[in-house]
C-alpha cells in the first residue's frame, strides 16, 4: 500500500498551484488536459512523490486547482 503523509501531499500541492496560470489551467478542461491527462507529468511527480498512490496524487491535484481557482474568483 502506498503512503502519502501529508508534509508530501502539501508540497505537491504548492508545486502543482506554482505551476497554475490563466492558460494551462483557465478552467477544469485546461486543467484536465494540461495536468490530469498529461502522462510525462505523472511520470516527473511519480519520480518526485514514490510513495504516493495515483488516487492520492489526483485528489492532491484536484484539491489543488480547486484552491487556485478560488483564490483568482477573490482576486478577481
Amino acid at each position: 500500500m502506498a503512503v502519502f503523509d501529508e508534509q508530501s501531499r502539501q508540497r505537491l500541492i504548492t508545486f502543482l498551484q506554482q505551476s497554475f496560470d490563466d492558460d494551462n489551467a483557465a478552467d477544469m478542461e485546461c486543467f484536465a488536459r494540461n495536468f490530469l491527462h498529461n502522462g510525462a507529468l505523472w511520470d516527473r511527480l511519480a519520480d518526485l512523490f514514490p510513495t504516493a498512490s495515483a488516487s492520492a496524487m489526483r485528489a492532491a491535484m484536484t484539491e489543488a486547482f480547486a484552491t487556485w481557482q478560488k483564490s483568482r474568483q477573490t482576486l478577481h
